[in-house]
């Protein structure tokens, strides 16, 4: 069985180690370019010093050497798209939206700086990935264009930006498991499925492999979320605009099964070229507190 080929954990985390340092780096260099400033500092502080794994702009790797190209002639748009993620975490953390003061155990953008700091550097982080992408001469300008379109498409008013809203609106109730599934992708899924087809489409797939690589980061986004859910669960926190207090413990685990097998099996048609993308999926799955 493919599954049984996929790699080892330590394994996973050193290839996942050395890609998040190669994104660390080129962030570090477009960041140098900007004038020296507390939006700068800011900007340093939240994509290198409160950063967690990685995993969008590391999926977006992986999948490019699923597709056999050379991965690291795309770090610009790999390190774009973790500073567009990153500009959303600031925004989330600020009072107006979830007021949260720490960023895994470090004080949150705003607290460290000002508000008024952290709404202009995530602006300024948010802003700097469409330059960073329109820059990638490894690429045609048309498809730079496609790529600039495709991403302003998943974290505007019609993706990432509608499912915070939604998330907003919804927080103090417990909702149908549908609704939730479509905010899940639109303040989850979208980046996420973005980083995934971004470079099935550096790479020319073809149709169907951009179905596939869609549909299994699709699948990928809703156990993403839904296994943080659980995890919260566990910690004992709000089970508001959460799948256990929509559906239950139970059935979360059960759905979280679903969105593993269906993730995996959207990648039968790369054989054991995808395994590491595999065991990325399975790494998500087994996460604990």
């Amino acid at each position: 069985m493919l599954l049984d080929k996929m790699r080892s954990e330590s394994d996973i985390l050193a290839n996942m180690t050395s890609d998040a340092e190669l994104v660390s780096f080129e962030i570090r260099l477009w960041l140098n370019k900007f004038v020296d400033s507390q939006i700068k500092d800011a900007a340093m502080f939240s994509c290198l010093e409160t950063s967690g794994k990685k995993i969008r702009p590391i999926l977006f790797l992986e999948v490019l050497r699923l597709f056999n190209m050379d991965a690291e002639k795309f770090l610009s748009i790999a390190a774009a798209i973790e500073m567009c993620h990153v500009y959303s975490l600031v925004h989330d953390d600020l009072p107006s939206l979830d007021n949260d003061d720490f960023r895994r155990g470090m004080p949150s953008c705003h607290k460290k700086f000002s508000e008024a700091v952290a709404l202009l550097t995530g602006n300024s982080l948010l802003t700097n990935c469409f330059e960073m992408i329109s820059s990638c001469e490894n690429i045609s300008y048309e498809k730079r264009c496609v790529l600039i379109q495709k991403l302003a498409q998943a974290v505007g008013a019609n993706g990432m930006m509608h499912g915070q809203e939604m998330d907003i609106a919804l927080k103090s109730s417990v909702i149908d498991i549908n609704l939730l599934k479509n905010l899940y992708d639109l303040k989850t899924g979208k980046i996420i499925r973005f980083s995934c087809v971004a470079a099935a489409l550096v790479a020319n797939a073809s149709a169907q492999e951009l179905e596939n690589i869609d549909s299994f980061a699709y699948n990928l986004g809703f156990l993403f979320q839904a296994t943080d859910d659980v995890l919260d669960h566990e910690d004992n926190k709000s089970e508001e605009c959460n799948i256990v207090g929509s559906i239950g413990v139970d059935a979360a685990k059960e759905f979280i099964k679903k969105s593993f097998t269906e993730a995996i099996l959207a990648l039968d048609i790369f054989g054991d070229r995808a395994n590491m993308l595999r065991s990325l999926a399975l790494m998500v799955l087994n996460r604990k507190n």
